[in-house]
């Protein structure tokens, strides 16, 4: 196994160390924060926008690129002649929301200010009411503008809230792009010095209203240089941002939409996508804004590689500003959600167990790499040492549900290595904040020794089976292994026998059926459990999930 990941290593879904840390970290904290915060939507959020990731197939992969360089090469670009009442509609509506932002701040933040106070707030308020118009305008048009639109419907909304914004503020160029955002607000933010310096503008609230009077002022030189200085380091971020947040809300839409478009494939793909994000991926690999970008040459200037690469130590102030806007606007939520997915193994670690079985082998060398994949293939060993884990779990839990020994481990514990020790305190963790899931975590098999049905739940029964499906397979592909090679010796030709393939097969499908069924079922549990919906709400054609998961809740 190796230490990081490279690009062949994760096309071939390869364990690495590194990758395997990093899901045991992400599951820590995303629990420590849920424990510390005593929140739990972040992992209601994280379990949900997974399946996101779960669902992409080669073929989505392919159009979403196809789909996202199409945008960003403009090869299509709607004009307000193309689609003049949408066009217009949204440029009002811009400016309504710009307008509103503008009025409720300075109702708010203006009154009883007076001199530099009352300018900087004036200046800020007229900033954010712009930028507001921009972000929120921008954004929707980026997003919900179609597949084949370019960045020219973004370019159009924002000009018609800003004069001389640019199309799309990246790729190389970004100060040039938006260059007439940027004298526009110079050459206003100089006016309004202008005017304050000429006269100090106080304003006070009143029973009728706001009065504004006058007063004078002075130090118009050094104010245009504060100005200027403010304009580079505060003004431009902010006009650049939300211009970078639409190309980014824009390969969001295109991942959905591409996932959506094949659904079958991305069924298929299923396990491979879990087991590369859970043991192959790790933060060797940069985000990619759209999967599968990182093989285009000519979308170099989309992947964190070149905007890294490209800003050396000491470059000029504006440039790493913009930089470092593109880089945790694109690449940072990337990251961020690699590793909400890689927390949410608690829940969907099970996948491993998928694959096999869904095809009959035909001639002998499918046969053969059927039974070595079943007997050492490298995820067959990984969905054992998860048995392994549901079994040692499932005993562990039980003792301490029937016995009650937490007092004797106690006293038992304090004479072995610390992190022996820390099991009990581990198990005390849950029972205080996660004893809403028991029924996912902790098993009752206690009634077996009293000649009755054990206490676990539907999805807990199938979580076993499957566990007990990956030793039967085990124990039984290493008899058909071992018969295959007798009969290799008699004959170099000889393949494993119909019957002992036709056994695994029923195993593996049996085995891939418990946790289809599963999965769905402790993710329905998991949802009501953190408070994703009120049971209060389990009535009329949803009565049957009350019943279902009503007695475990």
């Amino acid at each position: 196994m190796r230490y990081i990941s490279t690009p062949d290593s994760v096309e071939n879904n390869e364990p690495t160390w590194l990758a395997i840390l990093e899901t045991l970290v992400a599951v820590v904290l995303y629990w420590g924060i849920a424990w510390a915060f005593d929140t739990h939507l972040h992992l209601l959020v994280s379990i949900l926008v997974a399946l996101l990731l779960l669902l992409r197939s080669p073929e989505s992969t392919e159009k979403g690129v196809r789909w996202f360089m199409a945008y960003w090469h403009n090869r299509t670009k709607p004009t307000p002649e193309d689609i003049p009442r949408r066009f217009w509609v949204w440029v009002l509506l811009a400016g309504m929301i710009g307008a509103a932002c503008t009025y409720g701040l300075a109702n708010t933040i203006l009154p009883e200010h007076e001199g530099w106070a009352l300018f900087v707030r004036a200046f800020g308020v007229g900033l954010l009411g712009t930028v507001t118009a921009i972000l929120v305008m921008g954004a929707v048009a980026a997003a919900v503008a179609g597949p084949a639109a370019g960045p020219g419907m973004v370019a159009g909304v924002v000009a018609g809230v800003v004069a001389g914004a640019g199309a799309v503020a990246v790729a190389g160029v970004v100060a040039g792009v938006v260059a007439g955002a940027i004298v526009v607000a110079v050459a206003v933010a100089v006016v309004v010095v202008v005017v304050v310096v000429a006269r100090t503008v106080t304003i006070t609230e009143t029973g009728t209203g706001i009065r504004i009077g006058a007063g004078a002022g002075a130090g118009t030189v050094m104010v245009v240089v504060v100005v200027v200085v403010v304009v580079v380091v505060v003004v431009f971020p902010l006009l650049l941002a939300p211009l970078v947040v639409g190309v980014w809300l824009r390969s969001l839409v295109v991942r959905v939409l591409a996932t959506l478009r094949h659904p079958l494939s991305g069924i298929e793909a299923l396990p491979g996508n879990w087991r590369r994000i859970l043991l192959a991926m790790d933060s060797h690999q940069a985000p990619e804004l759209v999967p599968g970008l990182s093989t285009q040459a000519e979308a170099e200037k989309l992947s964190l590689p070149y905007w890294i690469k490209s800003t050396p130590i000491g470059s000029r102030v504006l440039d790493f500003i913009i930089r470092m806007i593109v880089i945790l606007i694109w690449f940072l939520p990337g990251l961020l959600y690699r590793w909400s997915l890689k927390s949410t193994c608690w829940l969907y670690l099970p996948l491993i167990y998928l694959g096999g079985g869904l095809r009959r082998p035909h001639d002998a060398r499918e046969k053969s790499l059927l039974v070595d994949d079943l007997y050492e293939g490298r995820w067959e060993r990984s969905r054992r040492w998860l048995a392994i884990g549901v079994a040692v779990l499932a005993v562990i839990t039980t003792t301490v549900n029937q016995f009650d020994p937490q007092a004797a481990i106690r006293d038992s514990l304090s004479q072995f290595p610390i992190i022996l020790r820390s099991f009990l305190w581990g198990f005390d963790r849950l029972m205080e904040h996660a004893s809403n899931l028991a029924y996912l975590w902790a098993f009752d098999l206690g009634g077996a020794f009293e000649l009755r049905i054990p206490d676990l739940a539907p999805w807990q029964w199938l979580n076993i089976l499957g566990a007990a499906f990956t030793f039967a397979l085990f124990f039984y592909s290493d008899r058909v292994a071992r018969a295959w090679r007798l009969a290799e010796k008699r004959d170099p030709d000889a393949a494993p026998e119909d019957t002992h393939i036709t056994a695994l097969l029923w195993m593996t499908r049996l085995r891939n059926l418990c946790i289809v069924f599963y999965v769905p079922m402790a993710f329905g549990y998991v949802v009501l459990a953190l408070g994703g919906l009120d049971e209060a709400h389990l009535v009329g054609w949803l009565a049957w999930l009350g019943e279902l998961y009503g007695p475990y809740l």
